[in-house]
């Protein structure tokens, strides 16, 4: 498993509201740096979702895709686990039209 290569991730969701149905959706697009300054990039498509869920997201499809162990805590707690591993985490998200979802 690669956790102990990771220096830091970078999360950058962008969200939309759906005002017809009162619904928010995301997507991300996560880039893993190593230490060795290699990158990797993983995105999500669109997932019902609204406020800081996207960072949820994109930590799930980390695991999923085997670059981090599952995680210890529960979806709320995760930050914790990232200073146990001594990853740098960066996240932002913006709002905007469906059609500037990644």
């Amino acid at each position: 498993m690669k956790v102990k290569n990771i220096k830091e991730i970078h999360i950058d969701g962008r969200r939309w509201f759906q005002k017809s149905y009162g619904n928010t959706y995301n997507t991300t697009k996560t880039l893993v740096v190593f230490n060795d300054g290699s990158t990797e990039e993983f995105t999500t498509s669109m997932k019902y979702g609204y406020g800081d869920h996207y960072k949820d997201v994109a930590v799930n499809n980390l695991v999923k895709n085997n670059i981090l162990p599952k995680l210890k805590g529960d979806r709320s707690y995760y930050w914790s686990d990232f200073k146990d591993l001594k990853i740098n985490m960066y996240y932002s998200a913006i709002d905007c039209l469906k059609r500037d979802l990644h």
